[in-house]
């Protein structure tokens, strides 16, 4: 993909990413835009639009949304940003691998893997906080997957019409050439 394509996705998912914070505020399905990103881009500009989403959800939610400054609610934001990020590259370290599904194959074994990756950094932060246990019961965690699930779904087409209409790759969930 030339660069000026491979800018334009990049902002086509970053624009989605914005409107994703303002639906989801704190639950921004990361793990959804981390699988994207991921299967489609290379390493460095996946990172970068990930680690962008993750600056542009802080800054609704501080900015928008009132989210209080306080040391707790900033070491949650780093931790997202962490868990975003490990998600990003967990995706890549899995996609050769996944890759051999198909584009749909890939896109839900990526899915699966960055949200595994994504919860767990979360939930390390939660016992070192020693706060938060309540967001992993069973059925929030089935709620945060399903809302990134939809999220992927959503992403996948976004990508789909820029494919059509020649900003982006095919986005089939094949790894990028350079990783």
């Amino acid at each position: 993909m030339n660069d000026n394509r491979q800018w334009i996705l990049f902002g086509v998912l970053g624009a989605a990413s914005v409107g994703l914070s303002y639906v989801f505020t704190c639950a921004i399905p990361f793990a959804a835009l981390a699988t994207v990103a991921a299967l489609n881009m290379n390493r460095r500009d996946a990172l970068l639009l990930v680690g962008a989403a993750w600056g542009v959800n802080q800054a609704v939610g501080f900015g928008l949304l009132g989210y209080p400054l306080a040391t707790s609610t900033l070491l949650w934001g780093a931790a997202i940003g962490a868990a975003a990020l490990l998600a990003t590259l967990t995706v890549f370290q899995a996609r050769s691998v996944i890759s051999r599904f198909g584009g749909l194959g890939s896109a839900a074994l990526g899915l699966i893997a960055a949200f595994l990756a994504y919860e767990a950094v979360l939930y390390m932060m939660t016992l070192a906080m020693q706060s938060g246990f309540g967001a992993f019961t069973g059925e929030i965690m089935r709620e945060m997957f399903a809302v990134n699930v939809l999220a992927l779904a959503g992403l996948v087409a976004l990508q789909k019409i820029a494919a059509y209409a020649g900003i982006a790759g095919s986005g089939r969930g094949t790894p990028h050439a350079a990783g």
